[in-house]
């Protein structure tokens, strides 16, 4: 039997034949393998319910639509002041009911409201829907600088994001708190860097204390396909027209008898 595959089929399987490239990139710039000035735990090894909104400007991303399929955080390389201010080490934790959200948002770093709802864009997606998470970190480090960034979440549901439409929130929520197992990750608390955040102890809605600070944070995104152009779907077409006249042609050779 033979199979009969339509025009559109063919276009499609082309399209998504084409080569769609992993790349990652760190946030704030600049900070791929230097130590960030600060570091936390906030939601990420707070005990409690909380949430932590931080938001990256839009001018810290390529020019584009790019598709977001996770991120990564990575555990302190250094003393700084506070109470979580030693080395980072090897851990596992897990948070109770951890949803984490993107959106785009016209808030800027240094310019978040206290006011979560506020902050939150209209194309909102949970990344990772409310669950309970076990993740860790090897505490390793691979260029001998920073620790590596394995403290890694992968996107259930991917996050398409356009820098020319406005800047990224990222929004973390706990709604059952965390083990008391694990570490400080590195952070950077440098008014103007591209990055800032809200954060909230004790509860998940409301206002929250707005802060400089931010996670050094490393997305694993994918450019967005192209769609291909006019003159280039006539082209296809044409070639697809050929080829199946070409068929039909062969198909239709009168059969010659032998004796």
């Amino acid at each position: 039997m033979k199979r009969i595959v339509s025009l559109g089929t063919l276009a499609a399987a082309l399209i998504a034949a084409s080569p769609v490239n992993a790349a990652t990139v760190v946030i704030p710039v600049g900070l791929d393998a230097v130590e960030g000035n600060s570091g936390s735990r906030n939601v990420l090894g707070f005990i409690n319910v909380a949430r932590m909104q931080q938001v990256f400007n839009a001018d810290q991303f390529a020019s584009g639509p790019i598709t977001l399929t996770g991120l990564a955080f990575r555990a302190n390389n250094a003393n700084f002041g506070g109470i979580f201010g030693g080395p980072g080490t090897a851990f596992t934790r897990t948070t109770q009911g951890l949803q984490i959200a993107l959106s785009t948002t016209s808030a800027r770093a240094d310019g978040l409201s206290t006011n979560f709802a506020t902050n939150v864009g209209s194309n909102v997606v949970n990344v990772v829907p409310r669950s309970d998470v076990t993740y860790s970190s090897g505490a390793g480090s691979t260029n001998g600088v920073t620790k590596d960034f394995d403290v890694f979440f992968s996107f259930t549901n991917p996050f398409v994001y356009d820098s020319s439409m406005g800047n990224l929130l990222l929004d973390l929520t706990s709604f059952g708190g965390s083990n008391r197992a694990g570490t400080t990750l590195d952070g950077q608390d440098l008014l103007g860097d591209g990055t800032s955040s809200l954060f909230l102890s004790n509860g998940t809605t409301g206002n929250g204390t707005a802060s400089t600070f931010g996670y050094v944070t490393q997305f694993t995104t994918q450019a967005v396909a192209a769609v291909p152009e006019p003159t280039t779907w006539a082209m296809m077409l044409v070639g697809f027209g050929m080829i199946g006249a070409a068929s039909r042609y062969r198909r239709r050779q009168p059969r010659v008898a032998y004796a």
